[in-house]
């Protein structure tokens, strides 16, 4: 366990460099009470405590559930002594009931946010775990996005050791243009690199339009429904040959919205 604060004091250019103004923002927005909960559903009243655990419970057992259906397949074709998952985003860590289960079977957690806040909770929840011999979990604060437009490529994934990147209602909050390119395909196109590697899966956590057409907007809040037709052509990357395909797609709710996970894979 070991966490590896990268923030620094220093010009946009630098890619250590966390926009305070993102940091605080992703620090008030997980120390509320309801956290994450939506908006729709707190503006009708609908959030309580009890209906807060519940709902919170039952989304991160849709995360956990797909992470851990990847492990078992991946443990079929590879061997998963020192691998490795990252975790863009650490949030509230509902769903993290997958760390055990990679841990058993010799594979590492790297951990990516922006949030000192969130860091310092999963830096608290490594310590408490007992690993095996080889394995080691780390908190690392970053802006992932502005990692992946860098100069530095996609080394800070380790691809060689990561195998699955673990991307739960982190695309949906990317939103706007950084140097005139599209935050969320910014992120699909350094993706696709990782997917050029044997083995690799991106497993996401999303909402989808069609599921959600109760909303009038793909807006949700601070939240945009992309679709899968927006998702996977950019996860293509350069070689538009390669065949890119969302599998083992799973539902589940949250409040009055539908959540896919999903599990992204060349072919």
């Amino acid at each position: 366990m070991v966490l590896q604060n990268i923030l620094a004091n220093s010009p946009e250019m630098d890619v250590s460099y966390i926009d305070p103004r993102l940091r605080e923002h992703w620090n008030r927005k997980l120390k509320r009470a309801n956290a994450l909960a939506p908006m729709s559903s707190l503006k009708k009243g609908e959030v309580t405590t009890e209906s807060y655990q519940i709902e919170s419970e039952k989304l991160g057992r849709l995360g956990a559930a797909q992470v851990e259906n990847e492990i078992d397949l991946l443990d079929k074709s590879v061997s998963t002594l020192g691998k490795q998952i990252i975790t863009l985003g650490i949030g509230l860590m509902r769903d993290w009931g997958f760390v055990k289960k990679a841990n058993q079977l010799g594979m590492s957690i790297l951990a990516l946010d922006v949030s000192d806040y969130a860091c310092e909770m999963a830096d608290r929840f490594f310590a408490s775990q007992v690993l095996p011999p080889g394995v080691e979990n780390r908190v690392m604060q970053m802006d992932v996005n502005q990692r992946l437009g860098s100069h530095c490529g996609i080394e800070f994934l380790e691809p060689k050791k990561t195998f699955i990147i673990y991307a739960a209602q982190f695309l949906q909050v990317l939103q706007g243009k950084h140097r005139g390119e599209d935050r969320a395909k910014r992120l699909l196109f350094g993706l696709s690199k990782f997917l050029e590697f044997e083995h690799r899966r991106v497993v996401m956590v999303h909402l989808l339009p069609e599921d959600n057409s109760h909303r009038k907007a793909s807006r949700l809040g601070e939240s945009i429904m992309y679709p899968l037709e927006y998702i996977l052509p950019p996860l293509s990357g350069s070689l538009q040959t390669r065949r890119i395909e969302a599998l083992r797609m799973q539902k589940g709710m949250f409040y009055d919205d539908t959540y896919s996970a999903f599990t992204i894979v060349k072919r």
